[in-house]
């Protein structure tokens, strides 16, 4: 109230001075008359600013208190002089009552994160590649040659045969058809590119004395004819003797067979020592001749029977060839009862021993290639 009532006062003393200053003089508050024109004059504020304020403090103190103040005008119409009630400003709307706070509702427990399913990744498809076609140059004047495109045939899958059973020999006659269907086979030096010394040296790697008392199946040795025999004889220090088997101590060494000059003489206490037991009986027409020969000259009698004897370093060799050639085919030694072998010039002037087949007790005949040849070639 106490601003509404300043307000008013405020609005009281415009209009006052309002009148003052256009007609001269203030108001009549009682009956609303004008005051004289000398008392205008006296209180022109500007001939006398200081009774003008002495007036106007003296009006507030002359009027009456009224239980209800009237609510002011303001003139619209001033310069006619017509009073505008001025009504009093309305009181300020209530401020709404702040609503109380709820309380804040209990917070809902977050669900467990699901796993990440990942998605497949897929792996880019490298795109073909595409080799360029280098196109033949053209020569101006002259036509394209056109290259004949060539299919290329299919090639089958190799089909591998069945391998052929292996040959039986069952009876000794057959075994004997075998040696001599490889003496006659047609002669061929083995090139080597060896000296006979150094052949010598691929002798010593053999280590043959490894060889000494182990069984060694027989062996059967294919000559293509006598001068061969006479040869290889020669070449390694074999011996044909004439052997009786009550009495070994009496030997017939045969000097020069195969030649016209063909002798023999009988040797008492034979030096075995050199030899080997082994012995390869000679059965030969060549030999069954000469064993004649030698009854008739009463040489020799019904029991004795021709031989070929080595020396033990040369018996040591075929058997060492025999076993190794044995063992390389993946078989036992236990299980064979002959080995058939034929011996082969070189081209250094010597003989190898060459084992082309091996005989099973069950009679099947296995060919195989000699492992010393095959090193040599």
């Amino acid at each position: 109230m106490n601003d509404y009532f300043r307000l008013a006062v405020f609005v009281a003393l415009s209009v006052a001075l309002h009148w003052l200053f256009l007609w001269g003089g203030l108001p009549d508050c009682s009956g609303g008359k004008k005051a004289p024109p000398s008392a205008a004059v006296q209180l022109d504020p500007q001939k006398n600013p200081e009774a003008a304020i002495r007036l106007k403090m003296l009006e507030k103190q002359k009027e009456p208190e009224k239980e209800e103040e009237e609510p002011l005008r303001l003139s619209s119409n001033v310069d006619k002089g017509e009073d505008a009630p001025v009504s009093a400003p309305e009181p300020a709307p209530p401020e709404p009552e702040k609503p109380e706070p709820k309380p804040a509702p209990e917070p809902e427990p977050k669900p467990e994160p699901k796993p990440e399913v990942k998605p497949p990744v897929e792996k880019p498809v490298e795109p073909p590649k595409i080799e360029p076609k280098i196109e033949p140059k053209i020569e101006p004047g002259k036509e394209p040659v056109k290259q004949p495109v060539i299919n290329e045939p299919v090639k089958p899958k190799a089909v591998q045969p069945e391998p052929a059973p292996p040959k039986k020999v069952k009876t000794a006659k057959e075994l004997e058809q075998e040696v001599e269907k490889l003496s006659k086979e047609s002669k061929s030096v083995v090139r080597t590119g060896m000296t006979s010394a150094e052949y010598k040296q691929h002798l010593q790697k053999m280590q043959l004395g490894k060889v000494k008392g182990k069984l060694t199946p027989q062996l059967l040795l294919a000559f293509r004819d006598v001068s061969e025999m006479m040869e290889i004889h020669r070449y390694y220090g074999m011996k044909v003797v004439a052997l009786d088997p009550s009495n070994a101590r009496s030997v017939v060494e045969v000097v020069g067979f195969g030649s016209p000059d063909v002798s023999w003489q009988k040797i008492d206490n034979f030096n075995w020592k050199v030899f080997s037991n082994r012995s390869f009986p000679r059965t030969s027409p060549y030999f069954t001749n000469l064993k004649r020969r030698m009854q008739q000259a009463g040489v020799i009698g019904e029991k004795h029977d021709l031989y070929t004897i080595s020396p033990s370093s040369v018996d040591s060799y075929m058997r060492h060839k025999q076993l190794e050639n044995i063992r390389r085919n993946g078989l036992a030694a236990a299980d064979v009862s002959s080995v058939i072998a034929r011996f082969r010039k070189t081209d250094f002037g010597g003989w190898i021993l060459e084992v082309n087949q091996i005989v099973l007790k069950d009679g099947r005949l296995i060919d195989v290639a000699d492992f010393e040849l095959a090193e040599l070639r």
